[in-house]
């Protein structure tokens, strides 16, 4: 019995590890693909998106926000899309294309830091769904063109390793303090985009507290 049960074990952590290897590769594949047409439609903006980042330039040559450029946002995205600027700015590529690179990015950091806190699931059923849902995840950032890097992508993709995060909790595993530190970091940036994200996370935790409750 003990030992058809440790056969079983073997069998689901070895199935675990395929499914964790094609995952991984998986999300890689998608990502070249990505950078691949970010490289051939180097000009793709959208107008939200452009507007963010002509006020990030403007910050960088001296401009203060809501007074030489007005939104009606909290100003954290603006803060951001100075990271692409500069980076054209390095690099000497057009804008557009160095902020669809840092979202490609972003969104497989996402996806990698996703797949480093699954690992306490090793050989456990819900561990493979939590891979089809990184999967998942990575088809969805692969799949965005009008809405890449809008508050609400970057909302998307930062809050997957916090959610994972407060998974394992739920189940009472621990991950490892580091990667939990770098979800709530991820996490606490998209959030903070726009004020009514955070009712979305508290639903989430109101959720978890209720079904551990009951």
């Amino acid at each position: 019995m003990q030992s058809s049960r440790r056969e079983a074990d073997y069998i689901a952590v070895k199935l675990w590890e395929l499914f964790f290897y094609c995952t991984s590769f998986s999300v890689l594949g998608l990502a070249l693909v990505q950078v691949i047409f970010c490289l051939t439609h180097p000009m793709l903006a959208q107008s939200d998106q452009s507007m963010y980042l002509s006020m990030a330039d403007l910050l960088l040559r001296g401009r203060v926000p809501y007074v030489d450029c007005f939104d009606n946002n909290p100003p954290l995205i603006i803060y951001l899309n100075v990271i692409p600027v500069i980076v054209a700015s390095w690099f000497k590529v057009p804008i557009s294309l160095a902020f669809s690179l840092c979202i490609t990015a972003l969104s497989v950091i996402g996806s990698l830091l996703s797949l480093l806190l699954c690992r306490p699931l090793k050989g456990r059923l819900d561990g493979l769904l939590v891979m089809a849902a990184i999967l998942g995840y990575a088809f969805f950032n692969h799949g965005q063109e009008l809405d890449l890097g809008q508050r609400e992508h970057l909302f998307a993709i930062s809050m997957l390793p916090f959610l994972l995060t407060r998974y394992l909790r739920y189940r009472d595993l621990v991950p490892p303090r580091w990667l939990s530190i770098a979800a709530g970091l991820l996490a606490g940036l998209g959030i903070a985009l726009k004020h009514y994200f955070l009712l979305i996370a508290l639903g989430c935790e109101f959720a978890w507290l209720a079904r551990k409750g009951s």
